[in-house]
């Protein structure tokens, strides 16, 4: 009987703590398209299909990295700037240890000013770097990151926090 309760909180931090961390990293992105002056509509379109990604990807733990490349629409293989959140799993989260969620708002604004606005004929893609044997979500179709060897790469920190998944932002600009 013990056993059904544990499996039960353990599911159920699960859980949270994908849909937490999937709301926050839309959250997130949706922030730097709208403050660096980006059109937010790519995002608006294709919510729930990435939203949806994110979740499957982090359930079964496939998720490693979501990328939001900014690039030139003249040269599409020109990165501009590209924001990483690198994500982290609870190996064994010890049911002792209390529920928590946390997004630090301030590293990701401060990253933004940082940034500046890019050039107005800028627009942006969402990506992933999964681990072999992620199942495949519709809408969602194999591609390759960017160059950035010609960008500078800035460590954020932790942006993301929850029970059972981190997150570390590194942009590069």
């Amino acid at each position: 009987m013990a056993t059904g309760v544990l499996t039960r909180i353990g599911v159920r931090l699960w859980s949270r703590s994908t849909v937490y961390v999937a709301n926050e990293i839309m959250r997130i992105w949706l922030e730097i398209v709208n403050r660096t002056g980006l059109d937010p509509d790519y995002l608006y379109r294709l919510w729930d299909t990435i939203q949806k990604g994110l979740k499957v990807w982090m359930t079964g733990r496939y998720l490693e990295t979501a990328y939001l490349e900014v690039y030139s629409r003249h040269n599409a293989s020109r990165c501009l700037a590209r924001w990483d959140l690198q994500l982290q799993y609870a190996h064994d989260p010890s049911l002792d240890e209390e529920e928590h969620f946390e997004t630090y708002t301030d590293r990701v604004l401060n990253a933004i000013s940082q940034v500046g606005t890019p050039p107005g004929e800028a627009t942006y893609r969402v990506v992933v770097s999964l681990k072999d044997g992620a199942p495949p979500v519709p809408g969602w179709t194999p591609t390759n990151l960017k160059d950035v060897t010609h960008l500078s790469r800035q460590d954020i920190g932790p942006v993301i926090g929850s029970t059972m998944i981190d997150a570390g932002m590194e942009l590069w600009f």
